[in-house]
């Protein structure tokens, strides 16, 4: 096979993907409580059928075209028995009185064709997990408000250790400091004169 070739069939590979590609939709609930795996048509057609499996196991179908509407309830260990109930309009179907042994993977097809037109994967917890979870949600929204509180906290202070800063620094720039300035000036002579040493001899009159 040529390069060209090859790259022309994961092309085409590549759109068969997106067009059939198959989106899982998460659904979780609390155990005990009916639940709705909701089927993306306004209304089913004439002479169509529609089927929902479980884990690949056929769980219920509708068929337009005798007007019939089918529950297996031996199936998977007759788990789904009394608790289904399919929407004649949407094909949408309900789970009554859910517990944990309904977890798992949904499918829903139309025509027996092997196209999946919608899958969910239904996560039913049991009363002790639906607390743990609930307080391991507090627990998280605690440490998160405590978090945030410290960040805040942080922030004041050091906008406050930042504004201190400055002041000194603008403080500090505003001392203006003088240095000593000598002048230097002639020495004054004394005005006091100091007179020689003087020797007076005693004169004699005679007459």
């Amino acid at each position: 096979m040529k390069t060209f070739d090859v790259f022309i069939f994961f092309i085409c590979l590549w759109s068969l993907a997106g067009v059939f590609g198959v989106e899982v939709k998460s659904v979780s609930v609390t155990e005990g409580v009916s639940v709705t795996l909701p089927v993306k048509l306004t209304q089913i057609q004439e002479n169509e059928e529609i089927e929902w499996k479980f884990e690949d196991i056929l769980i219920a179908d509708i068929n337009r075209k005798d007007n019939n509407i089918t529950y297996y309830n031996n199936a998977a260990d007759g788990r789904f028995r009394d608790i289904l109930k399919l929407d004649t309009q949407s094909g949408s179907l309900t789970i009554m009185n859910t517990t944990t042994k309904h977890t798992g993977l949904y499918k829903v097809t139309r025509d027996h064709w092997t196209s999946v037109n919608n899958t969910f994967s239904l996560t039913v917890n049991s009363h002790q997990q639906s607390n743990d979870i609930l307080l391991l949600s507090a627990a998280a929204a605690v440490v998160v408000g405590c978090l945030l509180i410290a960040a805040a906290i942080w922030v004041f202070c050091r906008k406050i250790r930042t504004s201190h800063q400055e002041a000194v620094k603008t403080h500090a720039e505003e001392i203006t400091y003088a240095e000593p300035t000598f002048y230097r000036t002639k020495a004054q002579k004394s005005s006091v004169q100091v007179e020689p040493d003087v020797v007076y001899a005693g004169v004699t009159v005679r007459r």
